[in-house]
């Protein structure tokens, strides 16, 4: 016949309780060691993010002062070049052929530049983006959206510059090929007001987020090439105190 026998250890119920205290209490702490020492890495992933944050803002940050600084020297060559283009009748009258940094050939002399936004894209993909705080991902995500929409109408820019190269040579103009140089002259137009609209919000967001520049950093930064040209044909520009300012 079947009988339940009485377990006892050796050391009794209290020495089993006591081991198995010990060992729960171990295998917590080492489960608070990992995720202290997880979290330690992903605060050092997550500051190592925001540090090439703030260095890619910072460029976007020069690239916008200086689009500030020079838009008014784009927008008169623009006015010029629709002079040319509107007062000439059956054969146009060239309009001069110019290069950036001695290499780009280009109708309209401006700055020509990238925005990166590698930092921020490899936050999000690394996961670390939620590292951050909502005010910081609901800035951040703004501030790369205008650096895109900057790039976006640079490029406008260029291909409509490209398409104005035509008109330094002495071509026939007919109706169909004067309203497609006016159609290239407002497109650079329309293009160089929204960036120089859109410079203006990524400096205030560069500002926000302490990505900013000092105004001899600046002024070091200019494309020198440009300055000159601007200064040679005597043509407008917006004083770096006043481009650096988002409210001027």
């Amino acid at each position: 016949m079947f009988r339940m026998l009485r377990l006892k250890p050796p050391n009794g119920w209290h020495a089993v309780a006591w081991e198995l205290a010990i060992v729960t209490v171990g295998v917590l702490m080492a489960l608070a060691l990992q995720q202290w020492v997880e979290g330690l890495a992903s605060k050092a992933r997550a500051d190592e993010a925001r540090e090439a944050i703030r260095q890619q803002l910072h460029e976007h940050f020069l690239n916008a002062v200086e689009w500030r600084v020079l838009s008014p020297c784009a927008a008169a060559q623009i006015n010029q070049l629709e002079s040319r283009i509107v007062g000439s009748t059956v054969r146009l009258r060239p309009i001069p052929i110019h290069h950036i940094d001695g290499k780009v050939r280009a109708a309209v002399v401006a700055p020509r530049r990238i925005y990166d936004d590698s930092a921020w894209t490899g936050m999000i993909a690394a996961g670390t983006a939620f590292q951050l705080t909502e005010l910081e991902r609901k800035s951040l995500t703004y501030s790369y959206w205008l650096a895109n929409y900057m790039g976006r109408l640079g490029v406008e820019i260029v291909e409509a510059d490209r398409r104005l190269l035509a008109a330094t040579r002495p071509i026939e103009l007919n109706p169909e090929v004067k309203q497609s140089l006016i159609q290239s002259i407002d497109e650079i137009r329309a293009a160089n007001e929204s960036m120089d609209r859109t410079a203006a919000e990524i400096i205030f967001w560069a500002q926000k987020y302490g990505a900013s520049a000092s105004i001899a950093e600046v002024e070091h930064d200019l494309p020198l090439s440009i300055i000159k040209f601007c200064r040679a044909e005597r043509l407008p520009m917006r004083k770096v105190t006043k481009a650096i300012d988002p409210n001027q």
